[in-house]
C-alpha cells in the first residue's frame, strides 16, 4: 500500500491561507444512494464554494479517490454495493488526510460491527443540517 502511497503523493490538497498547516478542503467527493437528498446537499455545499462530485457506488467512489482531485468524502452508511464504513475505510487507507464524513439513517447504523473495524469519522444522524456538514469539512484533522 506504501508504493500506491508514494504514487498518489498528496496532490489531493491544496494548501489555505490559514496557518494552522491544515490542507483546505475545496473538493468534496459526494457517495449518497438517494437522488434528491444528493441534490440538495450539492447544491448547498457549490452555493458554499466548494466543487462536490457525486457517486452513488461506493466501487466508483474507491475509484474516484485513486484518480486524485478529492480533499473530503461524505459517504452515506448504507450505499448500493458496499457499505459506507467499507468505503471510508478504504479512503482512509488510500489517504488517511482525506477528510471522511460518515451519514446514516438511524442510531443502529452507528452501533453494527462494521463500525468496529474502522478508524473514527466523524458521524451524522439523517436528517441533518446542511451546517452540520460544514462543521465536519472545517474541523481538525481526523487520526
Amino acid at each position: 500500500m506504501n508504493g500506491l502511497m508514494d504514487l498518489l503523493g498528496k496532490k489531493f490538497f491544496s494548501r489555505g491561507s490559514g496557518d494552522t498547516g491544515r490542507p483546505e478542503v475545496r473538493r468534496i467527493l459526494l457517495v449518497h444512494n438517494e437522488q434528491d437528498q444528493c441534490e440538495s446537499l450539492t447544491d448547498f455545499l457549490e452555493e458554499e464554494g466548494y466543487r462536490v462530485s457525486r457517486t452513488r457506488q461506493g466501487r466508483k467512489a474507491v475509484s474516484m479517490v485513486l484518480n486524485g482531485g478529492v480533499d473530503a468524502v461524505i459517504i452515506k452508511g448504507k450505499l448500493l454495493d458496499l457499505s459506507g464504513y467499507e468505503v471510508a475505510s478504504i479512503v482512509r487507507r488510500l489517504d488517511p488526510e482525506i477528510r471522511v464524513i460518515l451519514t446514516v439513517g438511524d442510531e443502529s447504523e452507528l452501533y453494527g460491527g462494521e463500525r468496529e473495524q474502522v478508524d473514527f469519522f466523524p458521524c451524522l444522524l439523517e436528517p441533518f443540517q446542511p451546517r452540520q456538514i460544514l462543521r465536519a469539512l472545517e474541523g481538525g484533522a481526523q487520526k
